[in-house]
């Protein structure tokens, strides 16, 4: 029956997971035991459909949502546990089940996104009647969430969590009571003080499985996590947790006397059409550099073991990170794509755009070197505009969020060409989301600052020029 063909498949996945033997289902139940109070609320109890006999069998319409985003889930894997149905969401998250016997059913979804949460899929219990009414299966909310981690009532305004597994990167089992710190710095601004800048962090451990939860973290902030036991390490990664508030990161830890083991990480670089990107430098701390071969791929050998974070740089292309978890079993292998930083598509008039103008005086100044250039790839990393502009070694924050240089020198700001009253400046830097930054250009010497970054009256002694994404053609 579909009941007892139900049983049988939980009972050999269990046997599974406890034996070691498929390494997918100890993951899933390793991370599935960290989010087991959110997911009891969205699991099936029942066992498949509760009576099939020679009922009449109907066409079950059906919806797919994404309750972190409120956004409806698309590509969607739909499946009823103990039958052959299953369905692909549209791109307006609806899937369509033919020929299905009135009753009570598990329904599984599986998606990238909610592989990215650490677990394979997420069930619900839905009952089949006539057809008439459709069913709905949705990845649990952020409240939800919240509730099953992190054990509170109420998620704190503009924060959420981060989890993840702790393992023994020789041995790939999971470590009890290991540490995981993490660090950021926490910005805030009111009349009187002006801007304050405050670090942040703390220290947790894992659980018995080896899970761990650091609840509270602020959405947007720029965060240093690493993780550790009495003899093993990882290396510190920097992530930037989700608008929606879940952040899923693993690590991988390698004691001080397996120091001298070294692992393999290989992969592949494209561009967002697919085609190879070749002579792409990959970096990463502790091992040699390496380059991609004509066709996009590369590797690199001597790498320490743990959870590294790899960098791939590359003339005229954004610069883009990965994790990678190193391990002596086999080579990390990854799957890297690289976004041009500006790409002019083929003219064939005599006369410039007024953004393509823009994008070639860019590149003018920045091959002369008479600024710092705060790209888009570091300002998403940082929690406002204002600290990305504080990477300028000679910059200072004052009282206010007024931003001086040497000599007590006051910049000239410029946002999109739009001279900024100094006034007015902590205000708009504040409006500003890092997303949308393109790049920015400081200038710190009064001698380096181009005479159309001037501002309408006297000379300016530093400036301070912001480009939006707007202005990229």
């Amino acid at each position: 029956s579909a009941e007892e063909s139900n049983v049988r498949w939980l009972d050999s996945a269990e046997r599974v997971a406890r034996e070691g033997g498929n390494p997918h289902t100890r993951r899933v139940t390793s991370r599935a035991r960290l989010l087991a109070a959110s997911l009891a609320l969205l699991a099936g109890t029942s066992d498949g459909a509760l009576t099939q006999g020679t009922l009449t069998r109907v066409t079950v319409q059906g919806l797919a949502v994404d309750s972190l985003h409120n956004t409806p889930l698309r590509g969607a894997l739909i499946s009823l546990a103990g039958t052959r149905h299953t369905a692909l969401s549209d791109e307006r998250g609806r899937f369509r089940l033919d020929s299905v016997a009135p009753g009570r059913y598990t329904a599984t979804m599986q998606h990238d996104a909610i592989d990215s949460l650490g677990v394979a899929s997420f069930t619900t219990s839905v009952l089949v009647t006539d057809g008439r009414d459709p069913i709905t299966v949705a990845i649990p909310s952020f409240a939800t969430l919240w509730r099953g981690v992190c054990g509170r009532s109420a998620a704190p305004k503009d924060s959420g969590f981060v989890f993840g597994t702790v393992r023994d990167a020789m041995l790939g089992k999971p470590l009890a009571h290991a540490a995981i710190r993490a660090s950021w710095t926490d910005l805030a601004y009111n009349r009187v003080s002006g801007v304050s800048q405050t670090p942040m962090g703390g220290v947790v451990l894992s659980d018995s499985n080896g899970s761990y939860a650091i609840c509270g973290v602020p959405n947007g902030a720029l965060l240093r996590l690493s993780g550790a036991t009495d003899s093993a390490t990882s290396g510190t990664i920097e992530v930037l947790p989700r608008t929606a508030g879940v952040t899923h990161i693993d690590f991988a830890v390698a004691t001080i006397a397996d120091s001298a083991v070294r692992g393999t990480v290989s992969g592949v670089v494209r561009d967002e059409a697919g085609k190879p990107v070749p002579q792409a430098r990959i970096e990463l701390n502790g091992a040699p550099d390496a380059r991609t071969d004509d066709e996009g791929r590369f590797t690199m050998s001597g790498v320490p073991l743990g959870t590294r974070q790899l960098q791939v740089v590359s003339i005229g292309w954004d610069p883009t990170a990965a994790i990678v978890h190193v391990s002596p079993r086999e080579a990390a292998t990854l799957a890297l794509v690289l976004r041009k930083v500006t790409a002019l598509k083929e003219v064939r008039v005599s006369v410039r755009t007024v953004k393509q103008r823009w994008v070639e005086d860019l590149e003018d100044r920045r091959k002369l070197g008479i600024a710092r250039f705060v790209d888009s790839t570091i300002v998403e990393r940082r929690p406002n505009v204002t600290e990305a502009i504080m990477d300028s070694p000679s910059a200072r924050l004052q009282r206010g969020g007024q931003i001086s240089f040497p000599g007590s020198c006051n910049p000239t700001v410029r946002i999109d060409r739009r001279e900024i009253p100094s006034s007015e400046v902590p205000a708009e830097l504040r409006l500003l989301s890092p997303a949308s930054i393109a790049t920015i250009e400081v200038y710190a010497h009064e001698t380096a600052i181009p005479v159309e970054f001037w501002p309408r009256r006297g000379k300016p002694c530093a400036a301070i020029v912001i480009w939006t994404k707007l202005m990229l053609p």
